[in-house]
């Protein structure tokens, strides 16, 4: 669907990794507008429309390090084969990620 590997809750999309590097969370609108209001994120663009659901949270495209640069500048891929998430990344994004599982998972709820 977003041509990027994403994660998912009973079907339904809830995160993925954008091109940009950005962190694509589907929460709900006034948990967007408070991270939009902190100045931590920004709503998201796809197909020239704005998703008011979807805000995208700063990566390594937008000046926190996904990847750990050693003294030679180049990044350590870490033990899994993967990068390694910036330690003031990885909260940001592991806290989103909870919240857009929670809330899609209660769009599906009866």
């Amino acid at each position: 669907m977003f041509h990027a590997p994403d994660l998912r809750v009973h079907g339904k999309v809830f995160a993925f990794v954008g091109r940009d590097g950005r962190l694509i969370v589907k929460l709900p609108p006034a948990r967007v507008r408070q991270i939009l209001a902190a100045g931590q994120g920004d709503l998201v663009e796809l197909g020239g429309h704005r998703m008011r659901e979807w805000v995208g949270l700063p990566g390594a495209a937008d000046g926190d390090a996904l990847a750990s640069d050693g003294a030679d500048g180049t990044a350590d891929d870490g033990a899994a084969g993967g990068p390694d998430i910036d330690a003031a990344v990885e909260p940001r994004w592991r806290a989103a990620v909870d919240d857009a599982c929670a809330y899609v998972r209660s769009l599906q709820e009866p």
